[in-house]
């Protein structure tokens, strides 16, 4: 029987876009509104064991409560005779899965890009208590706006509610656990981040860190035996990204980054150093240049003059010419001289005038992207003040689903002040 047609409540359903283990999901389309939507069913066979609908349930409520732009949304949850549905927003793009597949490794901003983005996600949900305990490459959707989604919360843990995990029982997809996920142990965060650290390593280099043969599975590797170094496959992997993959790919989970927001800090500056363009910009110009995209639709999410921007089809299909070889490094070398001196003067100028910096504290609800004197500074939330020299500085605050707000503040040295805003949604 076809299900082009069918009705979800107030949903019609398109066509069946995949299927799992637990659950169905379905392209539909929201008549009242004029969208597309994702909506996720729960097995028929499935809804008379109380743990798998609770653990549905919980999912829904989850990841209801997580607004942030890289983390697909949920509009809906139903409840119809023996059958449960998640109505969620419908992602059009490619997994990152998919991505590694057609293409294999990415070039290391590339990769960057995206495990940023992936990584401002998991702190937010790390944030509100949520560990995802499924961090995958398939459970990271790109947009055709540039933009890295997370999905999948099916077997999150939820700080706020009882663990449906009995202890000793390994969750998740054994090539992406942690060893502490493997033993059966209570995982916290730092699980999500070594996970994290395969998925970056596999972006990196084409291949899994840990790989199963006919001598050990891939749980025992990951348990008891060392990975290949990233550089040692690739020597052109930045030793930056290599180090920031030894630091999650920690068996101790002790000795991985104490926050998730360390790790993406230590993300948001090797971007901020490589990627001269808008970073979504930027991941739509290496879909379309690796005919993953048409120019007419790369047109209607770039701007034209990132489009034209230094970025060439070159770079992004793996070939390299003997002048960015040769003087690549060069330049990149005798700008680092330049930065250390521009550093030390600025040092020295601030010793000899004795100026003393201020402080301001953020807060924003939801959350937002913070923009300090035109400049992209960081993502709420974030712990740390913002430190800025005497005088006054404008601090926006943005969110693709809500009104930006401006704010200007008098900042004074020694003092710290803090700035809240509720953002109000777009209409």
């Amino acid at each position: 029987m076809t299900i082009e047609g069918k009705k979800i409540g107030a949903y019609s359903v398109i066509s069946e876009i995949g299927s799992g283990g637990m659950a169905v999901v379905y392209k539909a389309e929201q008549p009242a509104l004029n969208r597309l939507v994702a909506i996720k069913e729960l097995r028929k066979e499935l809804a008379t064991d109380l743990s798998l609908v609770t653990r549905f349930e919980r999912e829904a409520k989850s990841v209801a409560a997580l607004a942030h732009q890289n983390i697909v949304h949920i509009y809906d949850f139903l409840s119809r005779a023996n059958s449960m549905y998640i109505v969620m927003e419908f992602v059009e793009g490619i997994d990152v899965y998919d991505l590694i597949g057609r293409v294999g490794r990415l070039p290391p901003e590339i990769a960057a890009i995206i495990a940023l983005q992936s990584a401002r996600a998991l702190e937010y949900a790390h944030y509100r208590g949520v560990v995802h305990r499924d961090f995958k490459p398939s459970n990271l959707m790109i947009t055709k706006q540039g933009e890295v989604k997370l999905m999948d919360f099916g077997i999150a843990r939820d700080i706020a509610n009882d663990d449906l995990t009995r202890p000793g029982t390994a969750i998740g997809t054994p090539a992406y656990m942690s060893p502490e996920q493997i033993m059966g142990e209570r995982v916290d965060f730092r699980s999500d981040i070594f996970s994290f650290g395969i998925v970056l390593y596999q972006m990196l280099t084409g291949k899994k860190p840990f790989i199963e043969d006919d001598s050990k599975s891939v749980m025992q590797r990951i348990l008891n035996e060392p990975y290949v170094r990233p550089r040692k496959l690739y020597p052109d992997i930045p030793w930056r990204l290599q180090r920031i993959v030894k630091k999650c790919l920690n068996k101790d989970p002790n000795k991985r980054y104490r926050t998730t927001e360390h790790l993406r800090r230590d993300l948001e500056s090797y971007v901020a150093s490589t990627v001269r363009i808008n970073y979504a910009g930027r991941l739509v110009i290496f879909l379309l240049n690796r005919e993953l995209m048409s120019a007419n639709e790369a047109s209607t999410y770039v701007r034209e003059e990132d489009l034209k921007s230094l970025v060439s089809k070159a770079v992004d299909t793996g070939t390299l010419s003997p002048a960015a070889v040769v003087l690549r490094p060069l330049l990149l070398s005798n700008i680092g001289l330049l930065g250390l001196f521009a550093a030390w003067t600025g040092i020295v100028e601030v010793a000899d005038l004795g100026i003393e910096n201020g402080f301001v504290r953020v807060n924003a609800v939801p959350w937002a992207e913070v923009m300090v004197n035109g400049e992209t500074y960081d993502v709420t939330p974030f712990a740390k003040p913002i430190v800025l020299p005497p005088g006054r500085h404008s601090i926006e605050f943005r969110n693709d689903y809500f009104e930006p707000q401006r704010e200007i503040v008098d900042v004074e040295p020694g003092v710290t002040q803090t700035v809240r805003v509720e953002l109000a949604r777009k209409r």
